[in-house]
């Protein structure tokens, strides 16, 4: 993260340079690790695929919720931060999308991974 902040009068002199999220390989591999470890915490709880009762499953939610707002404050960052762009959607968006996990569980039998 550290990386992304330089010292006066360092500034970008390409398009791309500005536009890049993740600077440094160090930057990307933590970003990718994160995200990998987010991926595999719900397989490692009683209920998840391997059996394992290293998470308890209370935590497994708590983590779901953190992953869920960290992907659209991510949404936010970029519309807002690079772009300038006020948006208004992100909101019904999520609205929208976890009414319809919601529903898809709870009604229709799906299971966490293939619900959307």
């Amino acid at each position: 993260m550290s990386a992304n902040i330089r010292p006066s009068g360092v500034f970008n002199t390409t398009y791309a340079q500005d536009m890049l999220l993740d600077r440094t390989w160090s930057n990307r591999l933590s970003a990718w690790g994160f995200v990998a470890v987010l991926l595999i915490l719900p397989m490692l709880s009683s209920d998840g695929l391997l059996g394992l009762t290293i998470i308890p499953s209370l935590w497994i939610s708590v983590i779901a919720k953190i992953a869920i707002f960290a992907i659209a404050v991510q949404g936010l960052n970029i519309i807002m931060g690079y772009t300038g762009q006020i948006s208004l959607g992100h909101a019904a968006f999520m609205a929208v999308g976890a009414y319809t996990a919601a529903i898809l569980v709870r009604e229709l039998g799906f299971t966490f991974w293939t619900a959307p």
